[in-house]
């Protein structure tokens, strides 16, 4: 019995230090899953932080440059309009000018008109003096 005992102790020895030698892998495998996890979730969250700055980055980008073609559009629809005012300006002073003209050459037919109108009245006048004077005597 002793000799059973003892190989019992003896198995039970083997297998105690197995069980440790086990025990010890399991430990060091999932210390190195932990780590490959952690490690993993680290460059996980590092690369999605770069991608966040990147990101950043190019919207300010791309928020200057759609402020940039605004302005330079803007820019282009006032000189457009700033271009068609003054030629609107130009053609209505033409206008008023011309009509200013025409007014004033008018003016000037009509106040012929009247100097003539004015002188045949005085002829006639004279005329019918004359006559009446001739009439008398």
């Amino acid at each position: 019995m002793k000799s059973l005992l003892g190989k019992t102790e003896t198995a039970i020895d083997v297998a105690g230090d197995r069980f440790d030698d086990v025990s010890s892998t399991v430990k060091k495998t999932g210390t190195l899953i932990a780590d490959d996890a952690s490690e993993f979730a680290k460059k996980t969250f590092d690369n999605l932080k770069e991608a966040t700055g990147e990101l950043k980055e190019k919207t300010k980008e791309a928020a200057q440059d759609f402020k940039e073609r605004t302005k330079e559009e803007y820019n282009d629809v006032k000189d457009v309009a700033e271009k068609q005012m003054h030629e609107t300006s130009t053609y209505v002073k033409e206008k008023v000018s011309d009509i200013q003209d025409a007014l004033k050459d008018e003016k000037s037919e009509l106040e012929e008109k009247a100097a003539d109108l004015k002188q045949e009245a005085e002829d006639k006048l004279d005329d019918a003096s004359t006559t009446i004077k001739k009439e008398e005597n």
